[in-house]
């Protein structure tokens, strides 16, 4: 049985229909693909590299500065020498423990470790390239992100686009509408590599992925204690990622993943606006629970809604898997129609709580 979506997004319908149209639809270490299926995102399995496995020597690593930090960890911009064979620097992200660390946070470092083993590589997941474990200051080595993460990257670039538009008064050459479409096709890749190795993401949202210097999107942050997910701290705005069941029973799972994959689309297809503009996130819980979805962009192809409303279905059972997406993403990416009129996202103002 097919099913469509209509209404405005103020109200939420599903209805039944016979037909419908479908759309037509690293820098350091040199992968070993596998293919599965092959396509434009590179949606195959990478096998982690024996040199990954292997400690890395700390006196190896040169710290240059911090870039991030997180519960338990710092994150900094470092050297990494003779990485993986190769002669001089390779530049990396460092993640060490903070100082004031305590033996839960340790632990919860090699817990990581251990599920970016199992993981292993694909090109649409931030990999891990290293390590030290062996030693009280416990650290891991990451593929290097230039371009840091997408939900910045998306704003600064339409600030970068409101310039453009205000000196040529054309379409911007920073981003596309094929760009768009490839940033939510690859995000989608990750994610299908990361269900196909039963591992539940858990807050999929476009500050959890990544660009490296060549745009290409890699997912991060996945496979975290859900049970945090129970404490939603007030103002962090987490809720407005995650699926209907998540927020109401804490029930986490890849279809609640696939429902957060579709507000990513929504966040990319404008351009980096906070999903449920104008709403708190008490509005957004009731929202939700009366069956609203967030209403098509002006500006996006009815074709992509249409596959954002299915990752948006009331039923976790009706959302479509991460392949399926993947699949009708890259047949979008091929067909070379703009799904996104760029020039139209820039102009229309949208309140946020950004």
């Amino acid at each position: 049985m097919q099913r469509k979506f209509e209404g405005d997004g103020n109200a939420y319908q599903e209805i039944e229909f016979e037909q419908v149209q479908e759309p037509n639809a690293y820098s350091s270490i040199e992968p070993n693909p596998v293919p599965e299926r092959p396509n434009s995102y590179g949606d195959f399995e990478y096998e982690m590299p024996i040199e990954v496995l292997l400690e890395f020597p700390k006196e190896n690593v040169h710290q240059k500065s911090i870039i991030g930090e997180g519960t338990f960890g710092k994150v900094a911009r470092a050297e990494a020498w003779k990485l993986a064979g190769k002669e001089g620097p390779t530049i990396v992200a460092l993640k060490t423990l903070k100082d004031n660390a305590t033996g839960e946070d340790k632990k919860s470092l090699l817990d990581e470790f251990e599920l970016l083993k199992h993981i292993g590589r694909h090109k649409h997941i931030l990999s891990l390239v290293g390590c030290c474990t062996k030693t009280d200051d416990i650290y891991m080595l990451f593929e290097y992100m230039e371009l840091g993460n997408l939900q910045d990257y998306l704003r600064k670039s339409r600030n970068c686009i409101a310039t453009e538009y205000l000196e040529a008064g054309e379409t911007s050459p920073i981003l596309t509408s094929g760009d768009l479409i490839i940033f939510a096709g690859q995000v989608a890749s990750g994610m299908e590599y990361l269900s196909s190795k039963k591992c539940v993401h858990g807050d999929l949202a476009a500050r959890n992925v990544m660009l490296n210097g060549g745009r290409i999107c890699k997912v991060t942050n996945f496979g975290r204690d859900l049970r945090s997910h129970n404490n939603v701290k007030e103002g962090s705005q987490r809720v407005r990622w995650m699926a209907p069941e998540a927020i109401q029973a804490s029930e986490f799972s890849t279809k609640s993943d696939v429902w957060s994959f579709g507000i990513v689309v929504w966040e990319i297809v404008t351009i980096g606006h906070t999903p449920y503009p104008r709403m708190s996130d008490n509005e957004v819980k009731a929202y939700l629970k009366q069956g609203g979805r967030m209403k098509k962009p002006a500006y996006c192809d009815g074709d992509l809604y249409l596959l954002v409303m299915k990752c948006w279905s009331e039923k976790p059972k009706r959302r479509p898997k991460f392949k399926e997406i993947a699949s009708e993403l890259e047949e979008m990416e091929l067909d070379k129609e703009v799904y996104i009129d760029i020039k139209g996202a820039y102009e229309e103002k949208i309140t946020t709580t950004e």
